[in-house]
């Protein structure tokens, strides 16, 4: 995958992950936390999940094509990565009870999972319509002919 395609590809997970944050901080705040109220620094929360969701990324960027093992080694390596990085730094900002900390455990997996289905939903769609124009291209290319 180039550079850009990569970049693109960190862009995209980036805004996607900081939509599912807000639902995520939303569903868990009115299950566990109902009566809190915050100021407007907590508009930055989920930014600041996303870019920390991003750095491990770094990890899936390779010049060559990776095998199905290699590609899903360094999946389980960045879902692994990620749950340590995030959890580490929602305890640094509050203590957090147990079904708090599972909860936000399970959010984590769970929007990573999302996130992972739509970019390949996103892919896949991307991939039919460029064959749709190649196929295109070659009745074309064979009617000139």
């Amino acid at each position: 995958m180039y550079k850009t395609e990569h970049f693109k590809k960190v862009a995209m997970s980036f805004f996607i992950i900081v939509t599912f944050v807000n639902i995520a901080m939303g569903i868990l705040g009115l299950c566990f936390e109902r009566d809190m109220r915050f100021g407007y620094e907590a508009f930055f929360v989920p930014l600041i999940y996303g870019f920390l969701s991003i750095i491990p990324m770094i990890m899936t960027y390779s010049k060559k094509e990776l095998t199905i093992r290699q590609l899903i080694f360094r999946k389980i390596l960045h879902l692994l990565l990620l749950e340590a990085l995030l959890t580490y730094f929602a305890f640094l900002n509050k203590a957090m009870a147990v079904d708090l900390l599972i909860s936000f455990m399970i959010s984590v997996f769970v929007i990573s999972i999302l996130v992972h289905m739509i970019l390949w939903f996103l892919d896949n769609r991307k991939a039919k319509e460029l064959n749709l124009e190649l196929e295109e291209y070659q009745k074309n290319r064979i009617v000139e002919k």
